[in-house]
């Protein structure tokens, strides 16, 4: 199980987010969404203001069991945004979906540099895997040049 922070390096597109959202018949409810179940658990997901005068995102999907459709859900969002995803625990630390950030830009505070672990996907399945341990293969390993 993890918990999986989205959260926006820059302006985040809010209109995107709210289609992915609705896609995936999450509707805001408060700072709580509540929806059908995902990959048949409960989802426990706590987001912020989502309504007409919102002006940033951040999201937090609690005690996960990476699969299938929580993983559509996380990738299509953090491309959407695009937002970063953060994980505990990890590895990785962060997870780069897409190309709409740039993994030069990304950094872990949470951990020593030389421990962090990015890894950047471009797939649902892609994302599932590195979430379930095999993170190895989509490692970053831009922090490399300065860490060895």
């Amino acid at each position: 199980m993890v918990d999986l922070t989205l959260t926006a390096l820059d302006t985040p597109d809010l209109p995107a987010i709210r289609r992915v959202l609705h896609k995936h018949r999450l509707a805001p409810s408060g700072i709580f969404l509540a929806g059908s179940l995902i990959d048949n658990r409960p989802l426990t997901f706590e987001s912020s203001y989502l309504g007409p005068e919102a002006t940033s995102f951040y999201g937090q999907i609690f005690q996960a069991e990476p699969g299938p459709q929580l993983c559509r859900l996380v990738f299509e969002l953090a491309v959407a945004g695009p937002l970063l995803v953060s994980v505990s625990p990890g590895p990785p630390h962060l997870v780069v979906c897409g190309d709409g950030i740039d993994v030069r830009d990304v950094t872990d505070e949470s951990v020593p540099p030389w421990l962090e672990v990015v890894a950047v996907v471009d797939t649902p399945s892609e994302l599932e895997r590195a979430l379930t341990g095999e993170w190895g293969e989509f490692r970053s390993t831009f922090g490399d040049r300065y860490w060895g």
